[in-house]
């Protein structure tokens, strides 16, 4: 017997949120201002993320010992990009899409 499941109502956690003091640390990572907008976030999101993806980051080199070294370092960013999203991303929802200083 199959059983229906109620669809997601909630949002999946990110293990690596921020804390609400680090918007204003996000606003300077993501280059933005208040007030922005979730198109504009998602722009910079992406730019981000393909500019600091670890495997294209750590192919900047040639020499295999800072190879890891800056692989290492662009997990760190993208996993900093991810968290800083979460907390931009958090003040767009329930705003009309636009976030103003509150």
């Amino acid at each position: 017997m199959l059983q229906q499941f109620k669809p997601l109502t909630h949002r999946i956690v990110c293990p690596y949120r921020m804390s609400e003091t680090n918007h204003s640390e996000a606003l300077i990572l993501f280059e933005l201002s208040e007030p922005y907008s979730l198109q504009e976030l998602n722009i910079r999101y992406k730019k981000l993320l393909h500019t600091w993806h670890p495997a294209r980051y750590a192919s900047l080199t040639n020499n295999p010992k800072k190879y890891m070294e800056m692989y290492k370092k662009g997990e760190g960013k993208t996993k900093e990009i991810h968290s800083s999203y979460q907390v931009l991303l958090d003040r767009v929802d329930g705003q009309d899409e636009t976030v103003t200083n509150p």
